[in-house]
């Protein structure tokens, strides 16, 4: 059941070809990290409606978690505190039980945006709404087994495809990072995904070109 739930969780990693000139989009993140809330609601969310025909996005809310496997179950260690843990959880009960990105990603800005205002847990759990489920249901899925389970593959999922991440958030552009595009784009990312897009959506028309990754 793990292995499944782990190729599922990867995604177009191993199977999908990107089609076209697109673009693959990895964000590694943490739910209390200042910088990724920033990124998300500033940069991300906003530029999402205009790239999404061109780009593949792909969220993973674990960041520098430190864990231990016990008695048949992960022990999390997060870098904000138990907090973090429980709303990285009921992100990964979100972008799970979703297959629309763009309803993820409403999902994720609306739990980032609730965070970043210090909301509890309960109420950040109410953005369950914008993938069409009850609070409820995403509440006892982050404080139960399947939480646990499904924060732990996405940590065997950044194991895999970002083994050396060294901060959050971390970017990937088809599974390679660069620390000058992560830079710009957690600055500007429409901008920096118009320099990486060979097939380039009319929004680009207002950028420069520059050499491409």
């Amino acid at each position: 059941m793990k292995i499944w739930l782990l190729f599922v969780l990867l995604g177009v990693f191993f199977f999908c070809q990107i089609s076209g000139d697109g673009l693959m989009v990895t964000l590694f993140y943490e739910s209390l990290c200042p910088g990724c809330q920033e990124f998300i609601t500033k940069q991300l969310y906003p530029a999402y409606p205009k790239l999404e025909a061109y780009i593949t996005l792909d969220l993973v809310p674990y960041g520098n978690i430190q864990r231990t496997y016990q008695n048949g179950t992960w022990e999390f260690e997060c870098q904000h505190g138990p907090k973090e843990c429980t709303i990285n959880k009921l992100e990964a009960c979100g972008l799970a039980k979703s297959e629309d990105m763009g309803h993820k990603l409403e999902f994720v800005y609306c739990v980032e945006s609730s965070a970043e205002n210090q909301a509890d847990v309960n109420t950040i759990a109410k953005c369950a709404s914008k993938i069409g489920l009850p609070d409820s249901e995403i509440l006892q899925c982050a404080l139960g087994q399947e939480g646990n389970t499904l924060l732990g593959l996405l940590g065997d999922k950044q194991n895999l495809i970002a083994p050396n991440h060294k901060y959050v958030p971390w970017l990937e552009f088809n599974y390679k990072h660069d620390e000058k595009t992560c830079e710009d784009a957690l600055t500007n990312f429409l901008k920096t995904v118009c320099t990486l897009l060979n097939d380039k959506p009319d929004v680009c028309s207002n950028y420069n070109e520059v050499p491409q990754y």
